[in-house]
């Protein structure tokens, strides 16, 4: 975590004593600015680059779908109950997407939008 993130609660997520609703509300914002920098990354990638495209994908997707996860389990976040990791369907389901919006930069970013707006709306 950002020292930044730690000097705001004291060091309490380090020995896993919960967060404030103002420090998830933080972090959240910051996750969704660096997801939203990550699939404009994707989409800044060339074309020809299939290649790389799909395998940013392939870190993009499962991270949007574990962010969902964390969303819904607010509760539990920095303690010791917190355990966020997606299904293997879930990680199927984000390879098949992955071939499937890998040439299509508008789909990308629709996808990704759609899924910051489920996730930020999962913490409200």
């Amino acid at each position: 975590m950002p020292d930044e993130w730690l000097r705001l609660t004291g060091h309490t997520p380090l020995a896993l004593r919960g967060a404030t609703a103002d420090f998830r509300r933080i972090v959240l914002e910051d996750v969704l600015a660096e997801l939203d920098l990550a699939a404009r990354y994707v989409t800044d990638l060339p074309p020809e680059a299939a290649d790389y495209r799909q395998a940013s994908l392939l870190c993009l997707l499962p991270a949007l779908e574990t962010n969902l996860i964390a969303a819904r389990l607010a509760d539990k976040s920095l303690t010791p109950e917190h355990r966020y990791k997606i299904s293997r369907m879930t990680l199927g389901q984000c390879m098949l997407d992955a071939r499937r919006l890998m040439h299509d930069d508008a789909a990308i970013l629709a996808h990704s939008r759609r899924m910051m707006h489920v996730i930020a709306a999962a913490r409200a």
